[in-house]
């Protein structure tokens, strides 16, 4: 038996996972990987809170208000 470790783009894993499932009878095992449930946060630029200057006030002055 080999292993096959392979990194795919996001649009066509579905279309890898299909291909090798159809193979599943020939010998082959699908592994999937704990990251497929992980999220990559560093490709989301989030911008709602840059002006925030000092944080922490910021979440004390929001918490005085309940």
């Amino acid at each position: 038996m080999h292993t096959i470790q392979l990194k795919v783009e996001d649009t066509i894993y579905e279309h890898i996972l299909f291909l090798l499932d159809s193979l599943k009878q020939k010998g082959v095992t699908i592994e999937k990987d704990i990251q497929e449930d992980s999220i990559d946060l560093s490709q989301y630029h989030i911008e709602s809170f840059k002006d925030i200057k000092d944080p922490v006030k910021w979440q004390n002055d929001i918490r005085d208000e309940w």
